[in-house]
């Protein structure tokens, strides 16, 4: 019958000529079950003690993983009970695969299953298992990359997709232009992939070009000064800081941090000195010759520097020579040789 309108819930006797009633049809338990209740995934189960609410009367016994609720229906008094999976996703909500990350956003969305649950991993995370169920971990990028000439608050340590971004910086000068004043900083993170940012490199700073410094010869040999290179200037033979021989013949220029470049120097010619003493001759004998100099001698009358009255030989030129020794290419002798031209001329002792 239906429990909700049972037609069959009157019964009639009659008194026979016999003098007994009819018999009369029992009152039985109306089965409240029908095929609609609780589901594929449940049995209904008949109350043995109905009610007069035929709600009441019934009860589902559901398959593992699944439980009763009540299904709302389109008209009152016509709610159902029903069989429905059990939501196995942790709760709250908000905490099941990884939960929040510090942005606000989910690291994996639980899917339900069969007295189970799965993570779908978001991007940037990846599904693994702790204590027999399954999360959402961040992305590991490994160790944080050392960059040349540069500082980083996490040498040393590793990141993954969840650790904030950070800022390399360059060392004392160095940018990532190669210019002073450039910028220094640069910005790194573990991006969704797996792997870190790509980032720029910290380069040298300029000092400009090599000066050019006169009377040396520069090593290393470059077009551009970068920090922190440091130029060596040798002198040319014949050259010194002082003038003096045994004065200092190199000096360096840095490139500093700043772009700029220390002080250049000055080579002075090597000093020979006084000429010394001369025989049988005149000369300058205050002037001080430094290197490359050079001072005229002339022979006194009645000498020469072959002992001939040749013109070529009454003079000769000393010359200070790169290692501060002077070259003295001859010297004045009395004449005794008439000249060439007069062959047949006897040698005579010219008066002086």
């Amino acid at each position: 019958d239906n429990p909700y309108a049972p037609a069959n819930n009157k019964a009639t006797i009659s008194c026979q000529g016999t003098g007994k009633f009819t018999d009369m049809k029992p009152c039985v338990n109306i089965q409240d079950c029908n095929a609609g209740l609780c589901g594929v995934n449940g049995k209904c189960v008949d109350s043995d003690k109905p009610t007069d609410n035929p709600f009441d009367n019934y009860d589902c016994d559901c398959d593992p993983g699944f439980m009763e609720i009540v299904k709302k229906g389109r008209a009152p008094g016509v709610d159902t009970k029903q069989c429905v999976n059990i939501n196995d996703c942790p709760s709250p909500i908000e905490t099941a695969c990884g939960g929040l990350n510090d942005n606000g956003m989910e690291r994996g969305i639980c899917k339900d299953g069969l007295q189970t649950y799965t993570c779908i991993a978001s991007e940037g995370y990846k599904t693994v298992t702790k204590n027999g169920n399954e999360t959402c971990v961040p992305k590991e990028c490994g160790d944080v990359p050392v960059v040349k000439n540069a500082k980083s608050p996490k040498d040393g340590e590793t990141a993954n997709y969840d650790t904030k971004p950070w800022k390399y910086t360059c060392n004392e000068g160095y940018s990532t232009t190669g210019e002073y004043g450039g910028e220094t900083k640069l910005p790194c993170r573990c991006t969704a992939s797996g792997k870190y940012t790509t980032m720029e490199e910290c380069l040298p700073v300029s000092c400009g070009s090599v000066h050019s410094v006169a009377n040396t010869m520069v090593s290393p040999n470059m077009d551009i000064v970068r920090f922190p290179t440091k130029l060596t200037y040798t002198a040319d033979p014949g050259y010194s800081l002082n003038g003096n021989t045994d004065g200092k013949t190199s000096f360096e220029v840095e490139c500093k941090s700043d772009g700029t470049q220390t002080k250049t120097k000055e080579m002075l010619r090597m000093e020979c000195g006084t000429v010394p003493k001369q025989k049988f001759a005149t000369y300058d004998d205050k002037k001080v010759l430094v290197f490359e100099d050079t001072l005229i001698v002339s022979c006194e009358k009645g000498y020469s520097t072959d002992e001939t009255p040749h013109p070529t030989a009454l003079t000769y030129e000393i010359a200070c020579e790169a290692a501060g020794k002077f070259d003295v290419p001859g010297e004045c002798k009395y004449i005794t040789t008439p000249l060439p031209d007069h062959p047949d001329r006897k040698s005579t002792r010219l008066n002086s």
